[in-house]
């Protein structure tokens, strides 16, 4: 079908120009939104169109190209967490706080993954200092860094270790509606606890016969108890993983989680599991260059932070004691509940 637009005005900026176009009678802005990659397609430009209640849709077409590498600066931020640059400079963020409740990051090995979920947490150690449970599935490869630091509350590295963190955090969260419940409020006014899995594939069931099948079961069952219920009790998920398949990331799960940041997929069908479309698997080779998905899709290059320089940031962040440790350790250990914050 032909569409023809007007062009009602257009102005130039330092990242290209941008048009405000009308539409005629019977077009919507996601028809124009649909065709967008082959409005790209015939400009020999990237583009972005959204639509905005009082200008009407706009047509931005980006001439400024994306870094390939942009070094990751802390600024404090609060629970606003800077996540990388878009193509018109801005730094983009995900707010902990805002409307789109735990944030998925997924895309193959090597694409970006493990450095931005690296960045999102040394910058939440840096600031507000969240209650951490921490559960890395690599052996304690990826979030070691952050092992002994204070805020975290739980470091664990194998199955059952994940399912004793998600069952004290999902006792906190009921403690923390009882509470609500008496003070008469809705949200969770105090610390907020982030809970983070790296890796979740390790949560396939490998068909009827997985010796661990009830395990992972239960962790899922969890899982989705604190997507679904959480938020309001100040508990946010981060669940990341470089297999971003059906059988890794199901409905019940994807459902509850309202931010994604996708990395490069193998596929358009990894794509489409995370995105609802196939944009992930046609993201360039180019290490940190995502998608971040809320109400929309936007193209970001991701703050880049190397292991050394997060080690050496961390170090002015507050440890835990030996004494501590030890207490921590017997909590953990008869799956008693930590504190509420």
């Amino acid at each position: 079908m032909k569409v023809e637009v007007t062009v009602r005005r257009s102005k130039r900026f330092v990242w290209g120009k941008r048009m405000w176009v009308d539409m005629p009678l019977g077009i919507s802005s996601a028809d124009i939104q649909k065709r967008s990659q082959a409005i790209s397609e015939a400009l020999h430009r990237d583009i972005e169109v959204r639509f905005d209640q009082r200008e009407g849709l706009l047509v931005d077409v980006l001439e400024r190209s994306l870094e390939r590498t942009i070094p990751y600066a802390y600024q404090p931020a609060g629970w606003n967490v800077p996540i990388g640059r878009n193509r018109y400079g801005e730094v983009v963020h995900y707010d902990f706080q805002g409307g789109y409740p735990h944030l998925l990051i997924a895309g193959i090995s090597g694409g970006g993954k493990s450095v931005c979920l690296r960045s999102i947490l040394t910058s939440l150690s840096l600031g507000p200092k969240p209650l951490m449970f921490l559960c890395d599935l690599k052996g304690g490869v990826e979030l070691g860094i952050f092992r002994d630091l204070a805020h975290v509350q739980v470091f664990a590295t194998d199955l059952e270790g994940v399912l004793n963190s998600a069952r004290q955090a999902a006792v906190i969260m009921r403690k923390r509606y009882a509470l609500m419940a008496r003070r008469g409020q809705q949200e969770w006014i105090g610390k907020r606890v982030v809970f983070v899995i790296d890796e979740l594939a390790e949560l396939r069931i490998w068909g009827r016969d997985d010796a661990r099948k009830a395990l992972k079961n239960a962790i899922k069952e969890q899982l989705n108890e604190l997507s679904a219920k959480g938020r309001a009790a100040g508990i946010d998920l981060i669940l990341a993983t470089q297999r971003p398949t059906v059988d890794v990331i199901d409905g019940a799960i994807k459902t509850n989680i309202a931010t994604t940041i996708a990395f490069r997929t193998r596929d358009g069908v990894q794509s489409r599991v995370i995105l609802d479309n196939d944009r992930a698997a046609s993201l360039p080779d180019i290490p940190g260059r995502c998608i971040i998905q809320q109400r929309s899709d936007e193209v970001i290059q991701a703050f880049n932070l190397p292991y050394a320089q997060a080690r050496d940031l961390l170090e002015t962040v507050q440890r835990r004691t030996a004494d501590d440790r030890h207490v921590k350790k017997d909590l953990q250990a008869h799956g008693n509940t930590l504190e509420l914050g």
